[in-house]
């Protein structure tokens, strides 16, 4: 288990559902493949994925992110920082960008109302 001393920010651990869809990749044959995901460990600037697919170390990903605290969808652009296999999910670990077409402001903003 992963120590929450080492940790930066406040994390939520929520098993929102997330829809991912890899962007950019190494693997040119994974490029706009979408695929169901739930998301945990969420902070301000990143989250965990829980996904039944492997997405590989260094991808972009687009993410739409189900909003537990009211209607709608949070659109948020991400990198793959690290990949592991658990129990035969795959856990990976996203860094979120900033960007002027996405939600991250309002992202973070919740974040910090949920700390």
């Amino acid at each position: 288990m992963e120590s929450h001393d080492k940790r930066r920010e406040y994390r939520q651990d929520s098993g929102a559902k997330a829809f991912v869809q890899i962007i950019a990749s190494q693997d040119e044959a994974l490029i706009g493949t979408t695929l169901s995901c739930l998301a945990y460990d969420i902070s301000a600037n990143g989250l965990r994925i829980e996904a039944g697919q492997e997405i590989p170390n260094g991808c972009q990903l687009d993410l739409w992110i189900d909003n537990a605290a009211g209607p709608g969808k949070f659109f948020l652009s991400s990198t793959v920082r690290w990949v592991k296999l658990v129990d035969g999910q795959h856990q990976v670990g996203v860094e979120l960008h900033e960007g002027a077409a996405t939600d991250i402001d309002s992202w973070r903003e919740q974040r910090v109302k949920l700390s």
